[in-house]
């Protein structure tokens, strides 16, 4: 079995493609339109038409865990705001993954003492980002799996990251893997309204298109963020993603908790092994007990 290099900046495609055209072959036409469609987005930005407006809430809440001292009665009071919200959060809380009593939580206050305000906001967010990777046609509901798959599995690797790297804010680290790669979100969503049925997964796949496509992902994702009005710390390590700059501590965090996904997703689909994955992370820099504990740490995310 060929195992793919750890620098391999196509990985998330390899496992999205896989199977498909023969990489080694030329761009072709289908694969040009959609390039060309893209970079027509990203270069006159006109990207204000095809992203979603973010809830009001999600702003409030981020200028709270934003604050030196956070109040959680403030952080209930604006979620409370957002009835259906609310009531997806509290249903989440008292799930088997989350409930930490035997009796059902009914109150945003108690679930916050309990759980703590880290893990209610990471439920908040992870239900506000999660429909936005979802996808109507076949091909493409199993893109919006993947990618959902992948930005919880970079967040969750962020997060525990975050002492390692002297990144302070772990839940901005959090936040910042979850969002980092919204970018092939809305790029596929244009191939989907653009295209719909007429082309088929076997005419996509070549090496450069996936290259291409990974780049403008990056760039996309940048501009998404700085729509969204992310705060800087995170906006900067987004932007820093994209030009392959990892020498600050958010960049670091995120240029390897997106390593560790990529590796497990090729894992998951034999492309790779196990050995080729934690040796892949060796070669990143990491001591051997941290390349296991982020191994470890991806296999043990939330429920997807």
């Amino acid at each position: 079995m060929y195992l793919k290099s750890y620098a391999n900046e196509t990985a998330f495609y390899d496992v999205l493609f896989i199977n498909q055209r023969d990489e080694n072959t030329a761009i072709n036409k289908y694969e040009a339109d959609i390039l060309q469609n893209v970079n027509m987005l990203i270069d006159k930005k006109k990207i204000n038409g095809t992203i979603p407006k973010l809830p009001g809430i999600f702003s409030q809440i981020l200028g709270e865990l934003n604050k030196e001292h956070t109040d959680f009665h403030n952080i209930a009071t604006i979620l409370k705001k957002d009835p259906i919200l609310t009531a997806k959060v509290l249903t989440l809380v008292n799930s088997a993954y989350y409930k930490r009593t035997q009796n059902d939580i009914d109150d945003l206050g108690r679930a916050i003492s309990l759980l703590g305000l880290d893990t209610i906001s990471t439920i908040f967010f992870n239900l506000v980002v999660k429909p936005l990777t979802s996808m109507s046609l076949l091909h493409y509901k199993l893109f919006g799996k993947l990618i959902w798959q992948h930005s919880l599995e970079t967040a969750c690797v962020s997060e525990m990251l975050s002492k390692h790297f002297s990144a302070s804010n772990t839940f901005l680290c959090y936040l910042m893997g979850l969002v980092h790669d919204l970018g092939k979100v809305f790029i596929f969503k244009i191939m989907s309204e653009q295209w719909q049925q007429q082309i088929e997964c076997k005419h996509l796949g070549s090496k450069a298109f996936k290259v291409e496509l990974t780049a403008l992902s990056k760039k996309l994702s940048l501009l998404i963020a700085q729509e969204w009005q992310l705060p800087e710390i995170l906006t900067h390590a987004i932007k820093n993603h994209a030009n392959g700059i990892k020498d600050e501590p958010y960049s670091k965090v995120l240029h390897v908790a997106n390593k560790v996904s990529e590796l497990h997703l090729n894992n998951q689909e034999n492309i790779i092994n196990i050995k080729t994955a934690s040796d892949s992370l060796l070669k990143l820099g990491l001591s051997a007990e941290l390349a296991h504990e982020c191994l470890v740490e991806v296999l043990n995310v939330p429920p997807l």
